[in-house]
């Protein structure tokens, strides 16, 4: 083995686990990217109504209202 390729495996070697929590991190970040513009039904029925009060009514003005019931029934079916 070379003095080049000698000191590639060390380097390797010398930073294995930060590459690969390197990697990891990056797979994370990538997979939540894919995510992002997904729009499921209970955000659009439970969440959206959340959103759009905060954003009229911004401020402490907008926690003071009563809009925060979160209360989502569970179906037997999915279970």
């Amino acid at each position: 083995m070379g003095k080049r390729e000698k000191s590639i495996v060390e380097v390797i070697t010398k930073y294995f686990w930060v590459v690969i929590l390197a990697l990891g991190v990056l797979a994370g970040v990538w997979v939540r990217l894919q995510g992002m513009e997904k729009v499921t039904d209970d955000f659009l029925v439970y969440l959206q109504p959340w959103h759009d009060t905060l954003k009229e009514n911004t401020g402490f003005k907008g926690f003071a209202m009563d809009f925060y019931t979160y209360y989502i029934p569970v179906s037997n079916t999915h279970i």
